[in-house]
């Protein structure tokens, strides 16, 4: 008999339905959830990290965490599962993009015979 097993995870999503690839605006505040069991312990602990960077761990269910303030960039997300055995398991990557926003500049209006004319300038962020 085993003395310890891998716990299942599934991978951290924001909103519920996100997949790799989902784009956000700095400074954005990015729900991760994960959901995490074990094989033949229980799940005591689930950790949520970006990179090799631990943002936060959980030791209840639902496992979730509210990334606040996240700076532009590209992001590679997981949660890893830890059970009363000392066993883990890493979840799947999400990898999502955190985009500066864009910015609108506006030069001051001209006067034209009572009327004003405005010039708006955008890029997309």
């Amino acid at each position: 008999m085993p003395t310890s097993s891998r716990p299942s995870t599934r991978k951290p999503n924001h909103p519920r339905n996100a997949n790799n690839g989902t784009v956000f605006i700095a400074p954005a505040a990015i729900t991760l959830v994960a959901s995490a069991w074990g094989v033949d312990g229980l799940v005591v602990n689930v950790a949520f990290f970006s990179g090799t960077n631990k943002l936060t761990s959980s030791t209840n269910a639902p496992y979730q965490f509210i990334w606040s303030n996240v700076p532009a960039g590209v992001y590679s997300l997981f949660a890893r599962a830890t059970d009363n055995l000392g066993a883990t398991n890493d979840s799947s990557l999400l990898i999502i993009t955190n985009k500066q926003p864009g910015f609108v500049k506006l030069d001051s209006p001209q006067n034209t015979n009572g009327y004003f004319s405005l010039l708006i300038q955008g890029e997309a962020g």
